[in-house]
């Protein structure tokens, strides 16, 4: 009896066209068509986008007949009042894949989406009369089929004012996921944070930028708001300006000359030479170790305080031991 072979006789030795080799040496079929990621992302975005123009276009009857089909499934599926901004988020989130930020694209944003087209029409829906909620959706009342799911659930479990809050709370959270935006800095409620480090030793350790110089705070929406329609509202004043009386001036001393009747010229700033150095705070624990022995050789019993490492200085807070 003959010995089995252990490869095949004629083994496949390249991938055809439409092959690829995965990790383990065969050869499978290529789903990416041999096309790069950015490729596939671009196509995406691409195809995400003519479906958008194409539902908005439908929208008011200027896409044929694919287009009345289209509008009909977007209304019953989320209402008319979200039905109208389907393909307007559908076309943004089509130009963020197309054209990503420096950071890429989130799932946060998807997220956020799916979100947003699930609970706005719930919470328009929750408006609808109870006996009505489910027959209003096969016309596009409401907020459609999604509307009615969502919002049918929780109208039942908790009531309708309950079921109001918390659908209301899931949309705002939606926004902020999707635009990644953020209340405090919207209305400027933010407090302003101390860069501080905890250091060994209980001690508190302050590490300052190159320039002492305190950050101006951004000012808030509404003070931007605020602004912008108080500067729309004044009127500027035209005044006539006085004419500045003219002051005679006694003549420019002549320059200095030396002795040998040469003019004297003053050097100029290029001489001078910018400092670029910069406090190294070094090893912080030794150092402090190092301050409370020399006190202790000395008598003196001291208790270390805070390290505040400047641009040029390191400070060290120290106080008497009770």
């Amino acid at each position: 009896m003959g010995r089995r072979r252990k490869y095949p006789k004629h083994r496949q030795k390249r991938p055809k066209w439409w092959q690829r080799e995965n990790e383990w040496g065969d050869f499978v079929f290529d789903w990416t068509l041999g096309l790069g990621s950015d490729t596939w992302r671009e196509i995406f975005a691409v195809a995400l986008m003519i479906f958008s123009i194409i539902l908005f276009l439908g929208i008011f009857g200027s896409a044929g007949r694919m287009g009345e089909h289209l509008k009909i499934f977007n209304y019953r599926m989320f209402g008319y009042v979200v039905g109208y901004l389907f393909p307007i988020a559908v076309f943004w989130l089509g130009a963020v894949i197309l054209f990503p930020p420096k950071g890429g694209v989130k799932l946060a944003k998807f997220a956020g989406l799916i979100l947003f087209f699930l609970f706005m029409p719930a919470l328009i829906h929750l408006f609808v009369p109870a006996g009505d909620a489910k027959i209003v959706t096969g016309n596009g009342g409401g907020g459609g089929i999604f509307g009615y799911m969502v919002s049918s659930p929780l109208r039942q479990s908790i009531g309708v004012f309950p079921a109001f809050v918390i659908v209301l709370a899931v949309v705002l959270i939606s926004i902020m996921m999707a635009f990644n935006l953020s209340f405090t800095r919207i209305f400027g409620l933010q407090s302003a944070k101390t860069r501080e480090e905890p250091e060994e030793g209980g001690i508190k350790v302050h590490r300052g930028g190159e320039e002492e110089m305190p950050e101006k705070p951004k000012p808030s929406f509404i003070e931007r708001l605020r602004r912008t329609f108080a500067f729309l509202s004044r009127r500027p004043k035209i005044e006539e300006v006085p004419k500045a009386p003219v002051i005679e001036t006694t003549p420019r001393p002549a320059a200095m000359k030396t002795g040998a009747g040469r003019v004297w010229q003053f050097p100029t700033y290029e001489i001078l030479q910018g400092s670029n150095d910069v406090a190294k705070s070094g090893d912080i624990t030794r150092n402090v170790d190092m301050i409370k022995k020399t006190c202790q050789n000395f008598g003196i019993e001291v208790k270390m305080q805070d390290v505040n490492v400047g641009p040029t200085v390191t400070q060290y807070t120290l106080r008497p031991n009770e």
